[in-house]
């Protein structure tokens, strides 16, 4: 009987953490459905009308991410994650973190759309250069994904890209957004 009832628990558990959505978190939770599942909410700030801003640790990190958030609307919950990874000096650890997350993500979604620009009369080509060519406006690199809706997964779009913060340090942020991202929006701009 033992054996049986842990049978179930894992199958149950197993389930559990494939229907998980990116951290640990899932699109339409409220603040209250959050803390329930186990997040930590570390600050809250209004932002628009029905909109809150948190940033949290959640049930699942990643080692390559340090800071997470969520966007919650009053009708929607959760419409928004996003993770910003740790600042770095190095253009080249930059780019590297990039790339892993890259193809993890890729694993998991399929190929993206992904643009790795530089303008043309740019001095600041070389990898070494990245954080300085991203500040400057001179390189653009971001991966995105926008996923077919199938099984009822509320995941829409995943957005990836190397942040510089100034011309010294730059970061890796992602976004997952949800179906119910452009509701919010247009939710958002009919009151302007």
């Amino acid at each position: 009987m033992k054996k049986l009832s842990l049978l179930f628990a894992v199958l149950f558990l197993s389930i559990f953490s494939i229907l998980a959505g990116p951290f640990g978190l899932e699109f339409g939770w409220t603040e209250e459905e959050m803390v329930a599942s186990g997040v930590t909410i570390e600050y809250e700030e209004p932002a628009g009308n029905d909109t809150t801003i948190y940033l949290i640790t959640p049930p699942k990190t990643h080692r390559t991410f340090l800071t997470y958030g969520v966007f919650i609307d009053s009708d929607y919950g959760i419409y928004e994650i996003v993770a910003l990874g740790d600042y770095t000096h190095s253009s080249l650890t930059l780019k590297r973190d990039y790339d892993n997350i890259l193809n993890q993500l890729t694993l998991s979604y399929g190929e993206p759309l992904s643009i790795d620009y530089i303008l043309p009369d740019s001095y600041w080509t070389d990898i070494s250069d990245l954080i300085y060519a991203l500040y400057a406006g001179e390189r653009e690199i971001v991966s995105a994904w926008y996923l077919q809706t199938e099984n009822g997964d509320d995941l829409s779009t995943i957005i990836l890209a190397p942040v510089a913060s100034n011309v010294y340090e730059g970061h890796l942020r992602v976004e997952y957004h949800s179906l119910n991202s452009d509701l919010v929006y247009e939710k958002e701009s009919s009151v302007l």
